[in-house]
């Protein structure tokens, strides 16, 4: 799914323009394109560095695991995780404190981490998704410059999540909500659970930062 099944063939992607569809899109070609690239263990061994417990991606999307697979995969799918460990992960590209890097291969030129936290708030803050955190915050039309929630967006059929930075003049709040076992699995904006994470993260800015 995406858009890169629209493309023609063969075609040429960095990284970054990857990395920019899996943020910006959700494009999950792209996202499985990373995964070739990186390997499902260099992931989860960064994951683990982070002091990450919970969270651990398991295969590709739309494919089946591949080789010996934890008991809880066929559970979760994709992969798991908790609000709590994706709201730890955004504070710290926001406070640009990435942890240990991982050994680059020989002749890499590994960018600095101030370089590397700004390309990745730049994708989350024009992401295409507004239907949760920025719902009822994002008062400015962001389509031609960056907004001031820096978000992204995750759903299955039965669940909605949104983990996001929101730049408040008087400081940012970082904000991870997940729901689970919804009733309605229904793919459109107005999904009851879009609705409650965006009505949470209105409360929470109301309260936390009147007047933004």
């Amino acid at each position: 799914s995406g858009v890169l099944l629209f493309f023609d063939t063969p075609l040429h992607l960095n990284v970054k323009d990857t990395l920019t569809l899996m943020i910006n899109q959700s494009d999950n070609t792209a996202t499985n394109l990373m995964i070739d690239r990186l390997g499902l263990k260099t992931i989860d061994d960064q994951i683990v560095a982070l002091g990450l417990k919970n969270t651990w991606l398991y295969k590709k999307v739309y494919r089946s695991a591949v080789g010996p697979a934890p008991a809880d995969q066929p559970q979760y799918g994709l992969g798991k995780t908790t609000a709590r460990e994706m709201g730890g992960l955004m504070e710290r590209f926001v406070t640009c404190a990435l942890g240990p890097k991982p050994d680059a291969p020989e002749g890499v030129d590994v960018p600095s981490d101030a370089d590397l936290c700004a390309a990745a708030m730049h994708m989350l803050r024009t992401q295409s998704d507004r239907d949760g955190i920025p719902r009822y915050l994002e008062s400015l039309d962001t389509t031609e410059g960056q907004s001031a929630i820096a978000n992204k967006t995750g759903a299955i059929d039965h669940a909605r999540s949104d983990v996001g930075a929101i730049y408040t003049p008087k400081g940012v709040i970082v904000l991870s909500v997940y729901t689970h076992d919804n009733e309605n699995p229904s793919w459109t904006a107005d999904n009851p659970a879009l609705i409650l994470i965006a009505k949470i993260a209105k409360t929470v800015v109301d309260q936390w930062a009147p007047g933004s």
